[in-house]
């Protein structure tokens, strides 16, 4: 995969997770009308006796999508949860982590992570049972809580449900379990940008003039990259290029070029070498 097709099939995966840990529908359980052996006649007939009769719920599925027939347990939607999670998970560990190997583009990468991470901060800190009151405003809109009787659903305003009662702390422990699926991700970048990604900042880097050739100095962080014995020397490269504001495509282009010399691929290096050797010696000091 090209890099910008990585980085979109990233946005993807994060974007696709965020949207997929939301609660966006509750299916609860009324122990009364199902013991009474009710239907829907008799749960509204009961409703509209007093405004202040509630059906109180005493258990409930919390789900994403009604879209899934099969998800009528909570087992269900966890379980396709967190296999969206691993999905997501994978990709960053495998083919998002590539991108860092070459050590091109780090300082992109970088700002991409951080971006990232405030993302699913943002998200994170909203998932709570308040938050989620105000998003989905269930006083307002029908089709946000359910009440299931005899294998059937119907929706009900919250004004026609108890559900702090009995599922209040269930409700708060789902949300919480859906935010550790985002904290799993956060985990995955972070580690990423500890390996490869502690760079000091762009606006901290002094930008580099030089009037040799670019292809000239393009030489010289290649010859860099190339050097095993110089401890992270991709991410070296990285920096200098930000320095002398060489760009991916203008690396690339420039070491496209001086593979094609025949005479000498090392013609600016040999330049560096001959203004070492035309050092004098030091002059040893007086006695």
């Amino acid at each position: 995969m090209e890099a910008n097709e990585v980085i979109n099939t990233f946005n993807g995966h994060i974007d696709t997770l965020i949207k997929r840990v939301q609660v966006n529908h509750i299916v609860c359980t009324s122990t009364k009308f199902v013991e009474e052996k009710s239907n829907f006649k008799l749960v509204d007939k009961f409703l509209a006796k007093s405004k202040q009769n509630k059906i109180v719920v005493n258990s409930a599925i919390f789900l994403n999508s009604l879209e899934n027939p099969d998800f009528v347990a909570q087992q269900n939607e966890d379980e396709d949860l967190v296999n969206v999670a691993n999905q997501c998970s994978k990709f960053i560990n495998e083919k998002f982590s590539e991108l860092f190997l070459s050590g091109e583009n780090l300082y992109h990468l970088n700002e991409l992570i951080g971006n990232t991470l405030k993302k699913l901060d943002i998200e994170i800190s909203q998932l709570d049972y308040n938050n989620w009151l105000i998003k989905m405003n269930p006083n307002q809109n029908q089709n946000v809580l359910f009440l299931s009787l005899n294998k059937e659903r119907k929706s009900y305003l919250k004004f026609d449900l108890d559900i702090e009662t009995f599922t209040r702390n269930i409700f708060e422990q789902n949300l919480k379990s859906r935010s550790l699926v985002l904290v799993m991700i956060q985990k995955d970048l972070i580690n990423l940008f500890i390996k490869y990604l502690v760079l000091p900042r762009i606006d901290q880097l002094p930008s580099i003039e030089y009037s040799c050739q670019q292809t000239d100095i393009c030489e010289l962080l290649y010859a860099i990259a190339l050097e095993k014995k110089i401890d992270d020397s991709e991410k070296l490269k990285a920096i200098l290029m930000e320095m002398f504001e060489i760009s991916k495509e203008e690396y690339n282009n420039a070491i496209h070029e001086i593979a094609k010399r025949v005479k000498s691929k090392s013609k600016f290096m040999n330049q560096l070498a001959d203004n070492l050797n035309a050092l004098h010696p030091p002059k040893r000091p007086a006695k």
